[in-house]
Order: structure tokens, then C-alpha cells, then sequence
């Protein structure tokens, strides 16, 4: 059988490891090696000793002697990867058993499996709250859409969780470590411009867990000076009406969250000029009104 590396970044998440690791052993393709990046947690001897008692030699333990980052945590795993295939694996998510038999029957059903990253369909869930669970996102990317216009134009979702690639291309690409966030969309802007080619998994197969508090995106290291900075990066991966998606939409959600909004107009109005900030600021009213 095909051997499928599994790389999962932890960093204090003790309470989602036993479902994590349940997930992936009752995947029906068994052939797997599950690569656990411990990010120099808190709780890390608590999740070793876990690990150890289970006695499973098809998982392994990692940990980093400082805390770099869940971008290097997924490169650390990339690099000590053993098979043929990696998916990665958020340390609070899971996944339905059939996760890794259907995409893998999926890549290796295209004529360029090597040189394309499959993404999917994925229920984002809410535990402990009222909010609904979501599938998102409604569609995959259309054959000749950029990936800036179907993730910021078009409202796309590529979430790292139902990435599934050949472990050489994951090589040849892999993760910025310089990013506290954004990590998704540095890799797939990036694999896009490398060549790479994309294909969408129908099934649901994976639960993106939102835990309390995660959606406070200021928790999570990003403000908009974060923004300005990831998006002067990566703008030259980006079409324009792209560009104009990220400003009027990822970006204007950050400076409202943050309550950093005259900031924001300040960066468009030096960075656009007087005409194309108005047009920045109708697409942040539609954005507004089709948020209700």
C-alpha cells in the first residue's frame, strides 16, 4: 500500500489530541505515519506521555526546543515525512475515516498527480455555542480562476486541514515560517506561481473545530499592520481584482476587528489615490450589507 504522511503542528492543544489521533486511526486506509510537531508547548509531557502509552509505531513524536511557529512545525514534519503523499492536520481538527482512501484515489486518478494539491469541502464546527455548524466553501475553484480571486473575490476557502499533495511538492514549496497567520494562502499563492495545479474534494471530509475564542483574530497575533505587511508581500501572487478582494474584504475585516479603521483608510488613500479609494470604500459597504 501507498504510504501517506499525516503532519500535524501542535502547540497546547492537549484536549483535542485523543480526538485528533482517534480520527486518523480509524482511517480506512491504514497506511500511514502520523508526524506530531510539538511547537515547544506548555503541556508537551502530557502529550508525549499520551502518545507513548498508545504504543503505536506509526506515530511519532517531535518536539521543537523553541517556539517557532505552526508554519515551521508543518515544515519540520515535511521534512521528516516518509511517504509518498502528506496531508496535514490542524492540531484542534479532525477528519472522517474515508479522509485519505478518497483523496487518494482522487490525485492519483488525474493525469499530473505529482504536480496538483487537492483541497476540499469541510464542516466548520462550533462546540459549546449556539452558532450552527457550516459546509463550507460552496464551490471549488473553476479551472482558469486565480487563486486570489477565488479566495478573496469570490469568497473561497482552501483550509490546510483538506490539503492533500505529493510530499516532493510539498518540498519544493512549503510553509513561510515568517507568518503568525495567513499560512494557508501563503502556500497555495505561492504553489499556484510554481506551477502547481488544484482540484476540489467534493466530500466533506474534514471538521474544522473552532474552539471559544478563536475566531478573536487579534488572539491570534493579527492586526492591521500585520495585513498591510502580508499584502505588500504578496500582492505581486495576486491579480488585481484580486488585490482589490483582499483590500475591501480580508483586510477592511481586520482594521473593524481592531478597531484600527482610520488607519486603514490612511494606508488605502496613500496607497490608491482619491479614486480608487472610493471604489475600496463601496466594496466595503457592499461587504457590510452582505454580511447581515
Amino acid at each position: 500500500m501507498i504510504l501517506i504522511s499525516i503532519v500535524v503542528p501542535y502547540f497546547n492543544r492537549f484536549n483535542c489530541l485523543p480526538d485528533l489521533i482517534k480520527s486518523v486511526l480509524e482511517q480506512t486506509h491504514s497506511c500511514w505515519e502520523l508526524i506530531l510537531v510539538d511547537d515547544c508547548s506548555k503541556d508537551s509531557e502530557k502529550a508525549k506521555t499520551y502518545i507513548e502509552q498508545l504504543n503505536n509505531l506509526q506515530i511519532h513524536y517531535i518536539r521543537h526546543q523553541v517556539n517557532l511557529n505552526g508554519a515551521q512545525a508543518r515544515n519540520t514534519g515535511i521534512d521528516h515525512a516518509q511517504g509518498q503523499y502528506v496531508a496535514f492536520l490542524d492540531s484542534d481538527d479532525t477528519w472522517k475515516p474515508n479522509k485519505l482512501a478518497t483523496q487518494l484515489a482522487q490525485l492519483e486518478s488525474l493525469v499530473d498527480p505529482d504536480n496538483t494539491i487537492l483541497y476540499g469541502a469541510l464542516e466548520k464546527q462550533y462546540p459549546n455555542t449556539p452558532t450552527k455548524n457550516l459546509v463550507l466553501p460552496e464551490r471549488g475553484k473553476y479551472c482558469q480562476e486565480s487563486v486570489s480571486d477565488y479566495l478573496f473575490l469570490h469568497n473561497g476557502l482552501m483550509q490546510t486541514s483538506t490539503f492533500f499533495l505529493s510530499v516532493e511538492l510539498a518540498r519544493k514549496i512549503k510553509f513561510n515560517p515568517e507568518l503568525v497567520r495567513h499560512q494557508d494562502y501563503d502556500f497555495v499563492l505561492r504553489a499556484e506561481a510554481y506551477g502547481a495545479k488544484f482540484e476540489f474534494t467534493q466530500d466533506v471530509l474534514c471538521f474544522w473545530v473552532c474552539l471559544p475564542g478563536e475566531e478573536n483574530i487579534t488572539r491570534k497575533g493579527s492586526h492591521l499592520a500585520f495585513s498591510i505587511q502580508w499584502y505588500e508581500q504578496y500582492k505581486q501572487y495576486m491579480t488585481k481584482t484580486g488585490c482589490s478582494g483582499y483590500l475591501t474584504k480580508q483586510m477592511f475585516y481586520i482594521a473593524v476587528k481592531s478597531k484600527e479603521v482610520s488607519q486603514y483608510y490612511r494606508y488605502i488613500y496613500r496607497s490608491l489615490g482619491g479614486l480608487k479609494s472610493l471604489k475600496v470604500i463601496w466594496g466595503n459597504i457592499k461587504f457590510v450589507v452582505n454580511r447581515r
